[in-house]
Formats: structure tokens, C-alpha cells, sequence
């Protein structure tokens, strides 16, 4: 053991408390006691599933700051029968959440891209709801009703399409859609 890890050491059998949490080494790793998980907390976990872990890495700790994403809306990531869990401040998005657990901050949105190749906020169906970026949709005047997804897969996202045939559609969509403005545009053009 070198010497700077034999300081800590003997700090922590002291009991030196640090920042309201007392610290530890298990096999020359820090852990962090008082129900804090320092294997999983201030990590990125992109795209890995741990349904195959023992629930005793899981069980009664705090998870904090770690990116859990994945790519699949309602992905199962943990073992079903994890107990007294909380996620404070994690990227859970993609994920199902276990039953029990508590998330505190962080982010869980369930989403996927669609055909308009722009990513949708989804129910359990995996159905669109709602555009991930309503701003930029009505900034640039496109539906945010998910019926007006493009039946056919665009080859660019509709948001930044440079197709004028497109920036035409989006613009009738926008109009088709608000009745008002509809019927001011068919005023206009002498339709009624």
C-alpha cells in the first residue's frame, strides 16, 4: 500500500468524517459507507444492461450522477427484485425504473427517433406523444401532432431539411392545422 493510501486509511479507521459521509476501502477500492453505492455512482453506463447482476450491488444504496441511456425505450437495465434503491441525479432515460426504487433529480423521458428522423417523446406502446424538441418544432413551424408524422422515412431530420418541397409541406401543415389561419389563407386566396 503506498503511503498516501495508508494516510487515508488510518483517517478513515479514525472515523474522519468527510463532506456528512464516512469513507472506506474494501480490496484496496473505495467504497463509500452510509448507503451510498460508489460503483455505480459517477459513471456512464450507456447502453449496458445489469439484469444478470446480484441485486446485493443494487440493494439499499444511492446511485448518484451515473448515465444509465439507452438507445430502446422501456429497456430493462436492473434485476427485477432490486429493494430500497435511489437514483439521485442519473440519466435513466430509456429505462425502466425498478418497482421500489426512488429517482430525485436526473432525467427518465422514454423516446425514439421516428420518420420525420427526429426523436419523439413515447408512451408504453411506443406511440409518439410529443416532439423531444417542441421549440425548435414550432420555431421552424412544424406540427407537433403526431399524426402529422411523415407516413415514409425521411432521409434528414425535418428540422433541418434544406428540401423545398418539405419547407413547403411544413408550412401547410402548420396552416391546415390552425383553423384560424386557415381560414384567413382561404379568405385570402378567395376560397370563401
Amino acid at each position: 500500500m503506498n503511503k498516501v493510501a495508508q494516510i487515508v486509511t488510518g483517517l478513515v479507521t479514525m472515523g474522519i468524517l468527510a463532506g456528512g459521509l464516512y469513507y472506506g476501502f474494501d480490496k484496496g477500492n473505495l467504497i463509500i459507507i452510509d448507503g451510498k453505492n460508489n460503483k455505480y455512482s459517477f459513471v456512464s453506463f450507456k447502453r449496458q444492461s445489469f439484469v444478470n447482476v446480484s441485486v446485493k450491488e443494487f440493494d439499499s444504496s444511492e446511485i448518484i450522477g451515473s448515465s444509465f441511456y439507452q438507445d430502446i425505450p422501456y429497456s430493462k437495465v436492473f434485476p427485477d427484485s432490486i429493494k430500497g434503491v435511489k437514483f439521485i441525479n442519473c440519466n435513466l432515460d430509456n429505462c425502466i425504473i425498478p418497482i421500489g426504487a426512488i429517482v430525485i433529480g436526473g432525467t427518465n423521458k422514454h423516446f425514439k427517433v421516428m420518420n420525420d428522423q427526429e426523436y419523439w417523446i413515447v408512451d408504453k406502446n411506443k406511440n409518439p406523444i410529443i416532439p423531444l424538441d417542441t421549440i425548435t418544432f414550432k420555431r421552424v413551424g412544424i406540427s407537433i401532432n403526431p399524426r402529422d408524422i411523415s407516413t415514409r422515412p425521411l432521409s434528414e431530420p425535418i428540422t433541418i431539411t434544406y428540401d423545398s418541397d418539405l419547407i413547403m409541406m411544413r408550412k401547410l401543415d402548420v396552416i391546415i392545422n390552425d383553423k384560424p389561419l386557415l381560414i384567413s389563407a382561404l379568405k385570402r386566396a378567395g376560397e370563401l
